[in-house]
């Protein structure tokens, strides 16, 4: 609960104003509840003295009563009011941003090379358990804590035994649920993260259920899921039995304290030290202060389900990404479009089964200029285009940009003004239009967006359609063709009107009718700007005005196609297995 606290104090200072103004409430709220037995007991006095004249002192404590619950039901309505006005409904999506602004804050390598569906699980399920333990600690253990202390006051104003009696049930009970939470916690922890594994599955299958109904796979998934769901579950039943058998036992201490109070006050009232009143509020506090005994129950039951979940999305912002800023980064710096590998070399550390390491690359692409990196699969060209987008940093060499070094400009600064078309296309389930704009920090005309409408080709399809640039693509786009998908993401990439364009073997998936219309709207967007293609079919680079040519992580040669084919025999072969002419 340390942790829960220190996240708490790093909120917004409006939320411990209004969480310290709930409080206040609910002390007082609590306050006026245990003076209702107060005033039962002094009626019951009053009622039962043989000397008693007149009937004005029982009705003002009638109606001194009645006040009470008025005041105490008053507060709780406006305690209510405020909780939904100023609170419940503003911190959760606060915890939230805090959440994706740190989930965002990792490179796109860290989300690469870990696992983003389970990131996103943990920011999910961490801000739903900081939620409940909010309302755990504020709402009812600092409340618990404030009633069982005055209680214990009370009693103690009576006759001290009685909050002796209490004290030590109390003391006893806590001890005794520590020591099980304690001893437990690893339990908790591993049930966590089957949970998340459970989750994570269902997630994967979820995403392939495409691939699962055109293979037949729909019993073999189900089946795959279930087995998941069933180790968590079986392992949760077990877990919670076991911690409820104990919690149960250690709650054997409740009717004993009452068993206690209760004869201890019959005792002292036999003997004439307390009235019946007395013994009417002894008993009625004594009954609170063990009804508290057993929430304190509750409130393990729910802290053990919410804190392995607040512990894991706390251990979550704490981390950092892999890549570190500058403490004064560069605006403004892609101007011209140069690029420079100076002696780059990397490898995957962190992924051991990518057996790749790339050896002191240097290279240099001018302003303008249209080149591809061409090679076969895991030769590098890739890896170059992610150290070019600061997915990661080399691990040696310097990557430069119109001659400053890329870890020292300001990255979203410096990735807004580039342009980035991926094999894969990620599209939203939007319209066309809020598609084309994402990530745009300016408002754009509807001339713009057909303008690369037109220059990606797409012109034509999207305004014979119904809705136009309000029609909705679907998920991943799934209304648009493979081909309709890569020329929207290259009329995206150039509405920034970015200095570079980076096309990631974009016409690899398409015939090669699509083919040609995506190549016709990379040359048409690479003009007169610095634009790198990278591309497993040789025939969509060779009007490159460069190629650098790739294997196992080396540059092996450079120049034109024309010039590659004289000088390179390992270009050539690759040429002559596509069936391109190398005479």
């Amino acid at each position: 609960m340390k942790d829960f606290l220190k996240f708490f104090l790093i909120l917004d200072k409006r939320y411990r104003r209004i969480v310290a103004f709930l409080i206040f409430l609910s002390l007082a709220n609590e306050a006026f509840g245990i003076l209702l037995p107060y005033f039962s007991g002094k009626i019951v006095d009053e009622i039962s003295n043989k000397t008693l004249t007149s009937f004005i002192p029982v009705a003002s404590l009638v109606l001194g009563y009645l006040f009470m619950m008025f005041i105490q039901s008053l507060i709780s309505h406006f305690q209510g009011q405020q909780e939904i006005k100023k609170f419940i409904f503003d911190f959760r999506p606060d915890v939230f941003l805090i959440g994706i602004k740190n989930f965002f804050s990792f490179s796109a390598g860290d989300h690469t090379q870990g696992n983003s569906h389970k990131k996103a699980s943990i920011m999910r399920e961490g801000v739903s358990a900081s939620q409940q333990l909010v309302n755990i600690m504020f709402y009812q253990v600092i409340p618990l804590v404030f009633r069982v202390t005055v209680l214990l006051v009370a009693l103690s104003l009576i006759k001290p035994v009685f909050m002796f009696i209490i004290l030590v049930s109390l003391i006893i009970n806590v001890a005794l649920q520590t020591k099980l939470t304690s001893g437990m916690m690893k339990d908790f922890d591993t049930w966590e993260s089957k949970s998340k594994e459970r989750h994570k599955m269902l997630g994967e299958h979820i995403r392939n259920a495409d691939l699962t109904k055109n293979i037949g796979a729909e019993d073999i998934a189900s089946k795959d899921v279930m087995s998941y769901i069933k180790d968590a579950e079986n392992y949760g039943k077990e877990l919670w039995v076991k911690f409820d058998r104990k919690l149960n036992i250690i709650g054997l201490l409740n009717p004993i304290t009452i068993a206690v109070i209760f004869f201890t006050a019959s005792w002292q009232a036999y003997l004439g030290s307390i009235s019946i009143g007395q013994f009417l509020m002894v008993v009625a506090w004594g009954g609170m202060a063990t009804a508290n005994l057993r929430m304190v129950q509750w409130f393990q039951r729910s802290i053990m389900q919410s804190l392995p979940s607040f512990r894991d999305f706390r251990k979550q912002l704490s981390e950092k990404s892999s890549l570190v800023m500058s403490e004064n980064p560069i605006k403004g710096a892609l101007s011209e479009g140069k690029i420079e590998y100076k002696k780059v070399s990397h490898s995957y550390l962190n992924d051991p089964e990518k057996n790749f390491k790339m050896k002191s690359i240097s290279l240099a692409i001018e302003p303008g200029q249209k080149v591809a990196f061409a090679g076969v699969s895991g030769s590098g060209k890739s890896t170059l285009v992610k150290l070019l987008l600061r997915n990661f940093d080399p691990e040696k060499g310097r990557v430069l940009i119109d001659g400053q070094d890329l870890k020292e400009l300001d990255l979203k600064d410096y990735l807004y003004n580039i342009g980035y078309v991926s094999q894969e296309t990620r599209l939203f389930d939007s319209t066309i239009k809020s598609n084309l704009t994402y990530g745009l920090r300016r408002r754009v005309k509807k001339d713009e967006l057909l303008k690369v409408l037109d220059m990606a080709n797409l012109k034509k399809k999207i305004l014979s359609s119904k809705k136009g640039l309000n029609s909705k693509i679907g998920e991943q786009g799934i209304q648009l063709s493979g081909g309709e998908r890569q020329r929207l993401a290259i009329a995206r990439a150039m509405l920034r009107n970015p200095k570079i364009l980076i096309f990631d073997e974009a016409t690899s998936s398409l015939d090669a009718i699509n083919e040609s219309e995506i190549q016709d709207a990379i040359d048409k967007a690479s003009k007169n700007r610095t634009s790198i293609m990278i591309a497993h079919r040789l025939s969509t680079v060779l009007n490159a005005d460069k190629i650098f040519f790739f294997e196992k992580g080396r540059l092996v040669a450079e120049g034109t196609h024309h010039e590659l084919i004289l000088k390179s025999d390992k270009y050539k072969k690759l040429c002559s297995h596509q069936y391109l002419d190398v005479t």
